[in-house]
């Protein structure tokens, strides 16, 4: 999906009734990051809310790599972040950060009160407000597990400097894996590494593109990750397959990127010889 220029946004604002953009800092399929700071002046300009879905970039943020995208950040109105994801965290634990964080008990505090069950009103409606945070007026959701003490605890045990660190090292294997692909004679890389995500599809170079080269990438991706060592799965590049690599796993080598991509030459040239037979 091609990135939205200032310019594309200005001409669908024409669309009735805008009220909000949506920019993305990581896509999930090649880890692309919309002009943030470009999207903040357009919607400031237009009075628009700019949500930012930063489910697996936004931790690059913290991180010297990710420094010059603090300040769109920033601006944004609402961001979100799956610590699960690039934070190393045990699946699920999400959040949603505003800017003007009083908003949510705004919206979900007064319809809560709404409700004409006695248990869910204020004993005290006239007393004033307490200090501590009531989570069910910040969400349609009552009852809820402590999510955020998973991401608590690791930072108190492994401080955020090892967070940081886990992230570069993510970061900086995936642009070795691209140098790999580049010099690597029958690996062509699609797009280049961007948030620890790139992609790259098998065709030797020697040969011309068959109809099933598709199928070819697909069927190496099953054999990867049948063999048990690591998970490479597939996304669609301007209407072709390709391979899809996301080196966040943070006890991940040098070694073992070459070993993966040994396995996808390997299994290629099989593939190859199999959708090229008559």
């Amino acid at each position: 999906m091609p990135r939205p220029s200032p310019g594309a946004l200005r001409s669908a604002l024409d669309e009735p009734l805008p009220f909000a953009v949506v920019a993305t800092l990581g896509t999930t399929g090649t880890g692309t990051v919309d002009p943030l700071d470009h999207l903040a002046d357009v919607c400031q300009e237009e009075g628009l809310w700019l949500h930012v879905d930063g489910a697996h970039g936004a931790a690059v943020a913290g991180t010297s790599r990710g420094h010059h995208l603090r300040n769109a950040l920033g601006r944004a109105d609402s961001l979100t972040v799956d610590p699960h994801k690039w934070l190393f965290q045990p699946y699920e634990i999400g959040c949603v950060l505003l800017r003007r964080p009083e908003l949510l008990p705004g919206t979900f505090g007064v319809a809560r009160h709404a409700l004409d069950q006695g248990y869910l009103r204020p004993a005290h409606p006239a007393a004033p407000a307490r200090e501590e945070v009531n989570l069910s007026a910040y969400g349609p959701q009552q009852s809820r597990g402590l999510r955020a003490l998973k991401l608590w605890l690791s930072l108190k045990t492994f401080g955020a400097g090892a967070f940081r660190r886990a992230v570069e090292q993510g970061a900086a294997l995936a642009e070795y894996a691209a140098g790999l692909v580049e010099t690597h004679p029958e690996l062509e890389l699609v797009t280049p590494p961007s948030l620890a995500t790139l992609t790259f599809r098998y065709r030797p170079r020697d040969a011309s593109a068959p109809r099933d080269a598709d199928a070819a990438q697909a069927h190496i991706s099953r054999r990867v990750c049948a063999d048990g060592g690591a998970v490479l799965l597939t996304t669609t590049v301007r209407g072709a397959t390709v391979l899809r690599m996301c080196t966040i796993n943070p006890t991940s080598t040098r070694a073992d990127v070459a070993y993966v991509l040994d396995l996808v030459t390997r299994h290629g040239r099989d593939a190859w010889r199999d959708i090229r037979r008559p």
